[in-house]
């Protein structure tokens, strides 16, 4: 028969385990006991004396009378630090360098509290009375109604020029097409036939039309005003007549006229250098004084029309406005097509 050489290991195991079970138990009880034991004894069978009740009331008084006698003694008490005493002139200096460290400070709200004398408390605006836009929106805003009420002066060179152009390569594409005239002119040496061209102007007539010279001369004259008009910040937002201002730019407009008026007709890409009107045919001074004179006038008559009538049918429909603004002002309409717009476009806002 074996022995097991195990059982005396495990008996040993399990008799140290027991002690240490038993140790632990104690000395947990006795730990314990010693919480519960901070401060003197009581006694609870006698009653306390005068003297210990008047120092149980200087010891706690804000707890007298809330909890039981026997268990304030349990209440740990922390001790309070006593507070430095500094001098006041340090204070004050402190408190100074504080609130101006913190009024030096950047504010990261968009709206400062304000702080009433009578409270430390700050009051802050609700959020219905915060500003809606930034600084730098506001300064945008009012460029672009500086630009609307007409203080910018601004003109855009290079819309002009190409409008202008393009209309004129309209003109010669027509009379390259339909006039055999200007089509057999193009034979021969360019420069020199261009310059004999020029040199043949002479006299008030040239021979066309009353109507081609009176008419379709000065509408064309008040198409190249409006051409400047458009371009111009100002004076595409101005009234017929409305300020002093306005009859400047209309000068000014008069002046962009007679300048694309003269390159119509004896400019390098005019009736002379390519048609050579002045050489086969007879060439006079009216084309050159009655585009931009009569047709100012017929630029400010569509204007003083836009503001006296056209304004007042908008209100008639949106047909009603389409027609007006298209037919009644006939070439402002052409000078909006110039700039790929519809015919019946408005700088000015509804009604204006």
């Amino acid at each position: 028969m074996t022995v097991s050489t195990h059982a005396p290991c495990k008996w040993r195991f399990a008799r140290f385990t027991g002690l240490l079970l038993i140790l632990s138990f104690l000395a947990v009880q006795a730990a314990a006991q010693t919480s519960h034991q901070i401060g003197p004894e009581v006694n609870h069978s006698e009653e306390p004396t005068a003297s210990e009740s008047e120092a149980d009331k200087h010891e706690t008084p804000a707890i007298h009378g809330m909890v039981e006698p026997t268990q304030r003694l349990l209440i740990p008490q922390t001790e309070t630090k006593p507070k430095p005493n500094l001098p006041e002139s340090l204070v004050t200096k402190a408190l100074k360098v504080s609130q101006k460290s913190s009024e030096d400070k950047p504010s990261a709200d968009p709206v400062e509290p304000s702080v009433s004398p009578e409270t430390s408390e700050p009051e802050w605006q609700p959020l219905d009375r915060f500003p809606r836009k930034s600084r730098f929106l506001k300064e945008d805003d009012k460029k672009t109604d500086d630009s609307q009420n007409g203080a910018s002066h601004k003109f855009h060179w290079k819309d002009a020029i190409l409008q202008s152009l393009l209309i004129q390569g309209f003109q010669h594409t027509y009379a390259l097409v339909v006039q055999e005239k200007t089509r057999r002119a193009l034979k021969g040496p360019f420069i020199s036939d261009y310059w004999e061209s020029v040199k043949a102007v002479r006299g008030w007539s040239d021979g066309n039309k009353f109507f081609t010279n009176y008419i379709a001369h000065p509408m064309q004259g008040g198409m190249t005003g409006f051409i400047f008009v458009q371009n111009h910040d100002r004076a595409k937002k101005q009234k017929f007549g409305e300020s002093k201002q306005y009859w400047k730019d209309r000068f000014k407009a008069f002046v962009w006229s007679t300048a694309w008026s003269t390159n119509w007709e004896l400019g390098p890409i005019s009736q002379s250098s390519i048609g050579n009107v002045g050489l086969y045919g007879k060439q006079g001074y009216v084309d050159l004084v009655i585009t931009p004179t009569v047709g100012t006038g017929w630029l400010l008559t569509e204007e003083a029309l836009d503001r006296y009538v056209i304004r007042h049918l908008e209100s008639k429909g949106r047909m009603v406005k389409m027609l007006a603004r298209t037919f009644i002002n006939p070439m402002r309409s052409v000078a909006n097509i110039l700039r790929f717009k519809e015919p019946w476009y408005r700088d000015r806002p509804f009604g204006h």
